[in-house]
């Protein structure tokens, strides 16, 4: 194992993409575990192990958590864009990619030796908080005020039927008339639950895109099918 080949290794970018799924994966060369784990049992029998491979073990921690941090962002990145619900993706289009943007670094500039790694962390997790917070507050809207009303209004009666003695034409006339009218009443109230819901829905997802939708229609997103510098470790700086 060529020591250079840890440094090139520690030069990549913290993730890349697979391009046949698109899917994010942690950049983390197997080897640099390898190395660390070797090195450390080297020195614990008593020898000493060369200067470069020393200078990785001093920085190991950082190492290690910085890897730790980038799985962990991956993961909740992950989670939180399962919790978009398929039939509002469209809607929702402008925020996972403003999501993506703010994680873009992690695939372009930000290696395994960057210093201003761990900064850049608590920004994207600030970006998935942001982005969760969103997505909780249009499922709940969703499911409650739009999906469980609608089902609530699939059971309105539009008719009633005899349940013992039969009716006379003008009875069951009446009846039905009767029940329909109920019935239009409450489905036109319910009816405006579901309008007042979706407003606000559509309310909440342009105000966290404000800037981005200057000059945009909404409409175009609702057409939408689918969501979808830093330092090496060298010796020059020992």
């Amino acid at each position: 194992m060529q020591i250079s080949d840890i440094q090139k290794s520690l030069r990549c970018t913290l993730v890349v993409r697979r391009p046949d799924t698109e899917e994010l994966y942690v950049n983390w060369d197997m080897r640099i575990s390898t190395l660390l784990h070797e090195a450390t049992k080297i020195q614990q029998l008593g020898f000493e192990v060369p200067y470069m491979t020393q200078l990785l073990l001093n920085k190991a921690p950082l190492l290690l958590k910085k890897r730790d941090m980038v799985k962990h962002l991956l993961n909740e990145h992950e989670r939180v864009l399962l919790k978009v619900h398929k039939g509002l993706s469209p809607l929702l289009v402008p925020h996972v990619t403003k999501l993506k943007e703010a994680l873009d670094p992690l695939l372009s500039t930000l290696t395994w030796s960057s210093i201003q790694a761990h900064s850049f962390f608590d920004q994207g997790f600030a970006a998935i908080n942001t982005f969760e917070v969103l997505i909780d507050r249009v499922n709940d809207i969703f499911h409650h005020r739009m999906e469980g009303v609608l089902t609530a209004m699939i059971g309105v009666r539009l008719y009633v039927l005899p349940q013992t003695t039969p009716w006379t034409l003008e009875l069951f006339v009446h009846n039905t008339w009767s029940t329909c009218c109920q019935a239009a009443q409450e489905l036109n109230s319910r009816s405006r639950v579901v309008e007042d819901a979706v407003l606000e829905l559509i309310e909440l997802v342009l105000a966290g895109v404000e800037g981005e939708l200057q000059g945009q229609n909404i409409l175009s997103f609702l057409a939408m099918d689918d969501l979808d510098d830093g330092g090496d470790l060298d010796d020059s700086r020992s």
